[in-house]
């Protein structure tokens, strides 16, 4: 949810400049800067007036603002990278809107799409405080058990939860580098 909606919000921005531009900046980087206390609360109340807490809807539209800042961030500096002489020399080829962004914009920005994901998750697996206040008893996190395992009891939990996110982060790693290497190779 937050790779999508920072991605449209990163497009979003290039078309303000100025005082606005600066100022809707600010409101998609905003999470980031709010205490995790103050922002759980806060969702929590806002998730009890429309009957999402408890839910795993609920939790994931919390945490993909966490991760939103990030993604936004990430993407808007990609994008301001690419030169909208690219963008025009399409358009005067007869490439539609989508077209140029679906061939021309999302290859150019594809790897921090990745990384901005791959933050968003990161921020996202690493809040158990948004975890324990917007899941009750019938929700069940991967942050939540691994924290109620290092308090509550002892199991092998831990142990096995960090070689999945290790075997995680390595299978990453590999996809990253076959996708580098068949996009350097020309037929």
């Amino acid at each position: 949810m937050a790779l999508v909606a920072g991605l449209m919000a990163a497009l979003g921005l290039r078309r303000f400049r100025g005082r606005a531009g600066r100022l809707l900046v600010t409101l998609f980087i905003l999470p980031a800067m709010i205490p995790t206390m103050i922002y759980s609360i806060g969702a929590y109340f806002s998730a009890v007036r429309v009957g999402l807490t408890d839910t795993v809807l609920g939790i994931g539209i919390a945490h993909a603002v966490l991760g939103l800042p990030f993604v936004v961030i990430i993407c808007a500096t990609a994008l301001s990278a690419i030169k909208p002489s690219v963008e025009m020399a399409a358009q005067s080829l007869g490439a539609r809107r989508f077209a140029r962004f679906r061939r021309i914009v999302l290859p150019l920005i594809a790897p921090s799409l990745l990384a901005g994901g791959l933050v968003a998750f990161q921020t996202s697996f690493d809040e158990i405080v948004v975890a324990l206040f917007m899941s009750g008893v019938e929700t069940r996190t991967l942050p939540k058990q691994m924290w109620q395992a290092t308090t509550l009891e002892v199991t092998p939990i831990i142990p096995a939860a960090a070689v999945v996110v290790l075997l995680l982060i390595l299978l990453a790693a590999v996809c990253v580098l076959a996708i580098r290497r068949v996009l350097r190779w020309k037929p």
